[in-house]
């Protein structure tokens, strides 16, 4: 019971840092839209599937790739980012603002 308890905790805890919402949701596409404060860490994306994230509102990300290797970019409004199908990438916001489909 307390496990169940501790994993329920965590998981209200974690869900303020992410602000992702489902922009898109149908039998061909599925975006949410994420906000990002400053630390915070999205969702990484899917590993089955190739994915684009667009950036909304643009800020410095630091990007965690499939093989381990981190990469840090500023990037702008429009700024649109190929994942190729296994490439499972996490964004993480170094600054605030950052704002991604």
């Amino acid at each position: 019971m307390k496990t169940v308890i501790m994993a329920s905790l965590v998981a209200v805890i974690a869900v303020p840092a992410l602000a992702a919402t489902p922009a898109v949701d149908n039998d061909r596409v599925t975006g949410l839209d994420i906000s990002l404060s400053k630390g915070a860490v999205a969702a990484p994306t899917p590993a089955d599937f190739d994915s684009v994230t667009m950036f909304l509102e643009g800020g410095t990300v630091s990007t965690k790739h499939a093989d381990g290797s981190v990469t840090t970019a500023t990037r702008q409004f429009g700024d649109a980012v190929f994942n190729k199908k296994g490439s499972a990438t996490v964004d993480t916001a170094v600054s605030d603002g950052v704002h991604e489909i």
